[in-house]
């Protein structure tokens, strides 16, 4: 029989990940022709496209959407097999080991479940994963790089920790209590035995032939007699609030509010207190040998307990874990360690962790010397986008709560932050960031100034080594003194800082900046792009294109359009070779020719959709691969293939926990065919993602994999 030698703390949530909805439109002028409703196209984590009747002519577009990735996500538990670390990174199992640089890498991640995965355990070549709603998962990691879901075995209750031994798993089944399954064959597990308890079952260890079972409410642990798994069976109960539990022979030890306790089990139903540390706080467990390890917060401690009767404490070291995070479970296993992290919200937020993604992390330690246990490598965390990020072929630089996230899109299997904690918190940008060739220029704010005003400087970073900006100048603005002062737009040697107006700062020497003062003429400049010398600028319900040869900004051209600056916020205005794309908040887009901006037309058009809600607020807006997307209460994607007759092709409102809690796209990456999006609800300040959402157009030749360089508008 199985005992454990590592813990999980929990706290019950499942991340559901679900079916999504896409809509075609008919491109405008052309005349509505019926045709039948074409099927979802299922995929392999049960999402699929949605089209309702197209109305255009020939067939309907063949573009789906669906969740392949989350980056980042919340960790629970992990195992160790050798130098490959495995461990529950939200909807996947993800495999890591160490680097020279003291990252753990990413070698490879399972398919996205519909739920996060908690507690683990390691037999033979797989591993078995308490998944929430998915039930018992077998993982297949022969191949480390490309774990794969053998089975997904579901339960009555929600599958939140596991313990295998010999044919046999156990699994703390939530509501449900326990649940034993024969597992001789992992492609079929099936339950043979069952309890209910008095409690919502979340943690438990085995051995001996009696599982100890830590309820969720009062924190009791149960005892069970399974030496007959079929007929499992109940005794008296041991320590009410307990917080963790880990057994290794005949010996239980639990971490609660009376500190480290020690147990002889060697009778389960008259277990026997041998000793305790009363100074200890009630944090996640973990054993090797004769040493125990407690995690709580960001501190970890050891404990000599070779003499059960008198622990004694023998080392303790501060993990230097990211903000906003707290301890969730740890394993121990021939002198490694590892500890799993996640954002202190999953703990008091029971009732929606699931939409909660920031502020995770792993960390692997050497406890060789357990007197002397060092950190010897981290998993950087990946918090929510914000806004549209800035990108240089597969690296995106993008803007956090936390500061600058670099992330590496070369492999969506493998996508991850490139940057420490030192290295984000030191360029905490307040705005959407550009780049021009390797210098990354930012916003970042200070304290608020006079009534209605807040200090602002521009931050200039080399980041010829994307895991390592280096801020080279810094140049301050004058005050923030509405809702302006915060968009880039970058037109060669020039960058432009919306404030109301523009304000045109030279970088073509990007270590020494020079402020080149205000441009006259333009008013409550909100949604804008710069492009060939030329200001592109939303107006209520018109395109403003202005010369910008001077410092006074001459009108040449008024272009009507759709986007309106109301209630709904503005739409986003786009630039892209000899075309301007205005996208609005009510799912329309209008393209405007100006390869002569004296003479620009709109040459393509997507009606407004009158009778939906407004998209509300456009947060990104992204050209490539023939598809100009938006990004806002749910991610739009227009084919503008031909820019003449553009169309609306599918409409994604998010996984299903996303959609569930009406939630809006925060920010967003892209590259071709995966937009990489974070989720926001205002209301609670929960934040998910970013998850890799796939577009793929199906039926045509692909049309590459890199996005056409483009200027982002600001908002």
């Amino acid at each position: 029989m199985p005992h454990r030698r590592r813990s999980i703390v929990f706290t019950l949530a499942t991340l559901a990940v679900g079916a999504a909805g896409a809509f075609a439109v008919q491109p405008a002028d052309e005349p509505p022709r019926a045709v039948h409703l074409a099927s979802a196209e299922s995929s392999a984590n049960g999402e699929g496209a949605l089209y309702l009747p197209w109305l255009g002519n020939g067939e309907p577009p063949a573009v789906t959407v669906r969740s392949v990735a989350q980056l980042g996500g919340l960790f629970w538990d992990a195992v160790i097999d050798g130098d490959t670390i495995y461990a529950g990174m939200g909807p996947h199992l993800a495999s890591l080991r160490e680097d020279e640089a003291g990252r753990l890498d990413l070698l490879g991640r399972s398919e996205m479940l519909r739920a996060n995965l908690f507690g683990l355990d390691r037999a033979g070549g797989l591993v078995y994963a308490a998944g929430g709603s998915e039930g018992l998962v077998v993982f297949d990691v022969s191949d480390p790089s490309r774990p794969r879901v053998v089975s997904r075995t579901r339960l009555r209750g929600p599958a939140i920790d596991v313990a295998v031994g010999g044919d046999l798993a156990y699994v703390a089944a939530g509501g449900a209590g326990l649940s034993i399954l024969d597992v001789s064959d992992p492609a079929a597990p099936r339950e043979i035995g069952s309890l209910f308890g008095p409690q919502v079952a979340r943690r438990l260890a085995v051995g001996g032939g009696f599982a100890y079972v830590l309820g969720q409410l009062e924190g009791s642990i149960w005892v069970i007699d399974v030496r007959d798994p079929r007929r499992p069976s109940a005794v008296p109960r041991i320590l009410d609030q307990a917080y963790d539990l880990v057994l290794s022979g005949p010996h239980l030890y639990v971490s609660g509010i009376e500190g480290l306790l020690v147990y002889d089990v060697t009778d389960p139903a008259r277990p026997t207190k041998l000793g305790g540390e009363s100074f200890a706080l009630p944090g996640a467990l973990a054993i090797d040998g004769d040493v125990v390890f407690q995690a709580y917060f960001g501190d970890l401690w050891a404990y000599d307990v070779s003499d059960p009767t008198a622990p004694s404490r023998i080392a303790e070291i501060n993990l230097e874990l990211d903000p906003q995070t707290e301890t969730a479970g740890i394993v121990a296993q021939n002198g490694r360690l590892v500890v799993a992290a996640t954002s202190p919200e999953a703990f008091a937020r029971p009732e929606r962790p699931d939409l909660v993604g920031f502020g995770v992390n792993l960390v692997a330690l050497d406890a060789s010397d357990p007197t002397a246990i060092t950190s010897t490598a981290r998993l950087p965390w990946t918090p929510a986008l914000e806004g549209s990020c800035a990108q240089q072929e597969a690296i995106a630089f993008c803007t956090t709560s936390y500061g600058l996230e670099v992330l590496d899109l070369s492999d969506t299997r493998r996508a991850q932050s490139l940057v420490s904690s030192a290295g984000r918190m030191s360029l905490p940008l307040a705005s959407p960031p550009v780049l021009s060739a390797n210098y990354l220029f930012g916003l970042v704010f200070g304290a608020a100034g006079a009534p209605g005003t807040r200090a602002r400087k521009l931050v200039v970073a080399d980041v010829t080594r994307p895991d390592r900006p280096q801020p080279v100048a810094e140049l301050e603005l004058p005050p923030e003194t509405g809702p302006y002062g915060r968009a880039l737009s970058l037109d060669g040697s020039m960058l432009y800082v919306s404030e109301g107006g523009l304000r045109r700062i030279d970088v073509s020497d990007p270590a020494h900046p020079v402020d080149d003062g205000p441009i006259a003429g333009l008013e409550e400049v909100r949604s804008y792009v710069v492009t060939a010398g030329h200001a592109f600028v939303l107006e209520d319900r018109q395109l403003r294109i202005a010369s910008l040869e001077g410092s006074q900004a001459v009108t040449v051209a008024r272009v009507p359009v759709q986007a309106a600056h109301d209630a709904s916020g503005p739409g986003l205005v786009l630039a892209g070779p000899d075309h301007v794309f205005v996208a609005t908040a009510y799912g329309g887009l209008d393209v405007i020719d100006v390869s002569d901006p004296t003479e620009a037309t709109v040459v393509g058009r997507v009606p407004d959709d009158a009778l939906s809600e407004p998209r509300w607020p456009l947060t990104s807006i992204f050209l490539g691969a023939g598809f100009l997307i938006t990004t806002g209460s749910d991610v739009q994607v227009f084919d503008v293939t031909d820019v003449e007759h553009p169309s609306l092709v599918l409409r994604y409102q998010g996984p299903d926990s996303v959609r569930a809690a009406r939630a809006i796209v925060s920010g967003a990456a892209w590259r071709a065919p995966y937009l990489y999006a974070s989720y926001e609800r205002g209301d609670l300040d929960y934040v998910v993602g970013p998850f890799a959402l796939e577009i793929r157009r199906h039926g045509v030749a692909s049309v590459g994999t890199r996005s056409t360089a483009v200027q982002r508008g600001g908002r």
